[in-house]
């Protein structure tokens, strides 16, 4: 189940829900996203929590505006060390290569109430 609804989607965009793609597609990248976001926190959000459910949507939404923007929804990207535009050249990346890359602001999102923690703290 995603942790974002497409009203809520269009609702963090600022866009009308008529703006977004089909409702399959939407909910389909909105179900791949919240999988994303519960891979990154360990299973860790408890949605009985009003601070973990709105880290979780905005995570999620955030997550599809990453993939919307750079049209990379399958994490391709992140195999690629560098890529050039003058004779064009691309370079793949090592074998140990993140498959799946987090949106900046979905971290965000999820650091603010400790979702993405697993260390320890040190003072």
């Amino acid at each position: 189940m995603a942790y974002a609804t497409k009203s809520e989607l269009a609702d963090y965009l600022g866009v009308d829900t008529g703006d977004l793609p089909s409702d399959d597609e939407v909910e389909r990248l909105l179900d791949r996203a919240s999988e994303l976001i519960d891979h990154f926190t360990l299973n860790r959000i408890d949605i009985e929590d009003s601070d973990h459910e709105e880290a979780a949507r905005k995570a999620v939404c955030a997550q599809y505006e990453y993939w919307a923007e750079l049209g990379d929804e399958l994490g391709i990207m992140s195999k690629i060390n560098s890529i050039s535009i003058g004779s064009f050249s691309v370079s793949g990346g090592s074998e140990g290569a993140k498959f799946y890359q987090l949106a900046d602001r979905a971290k965000q999102s999820l650091d603010k109430v400790g979702l993405r923690f697993s260390g320890v703290e040190m003072k």
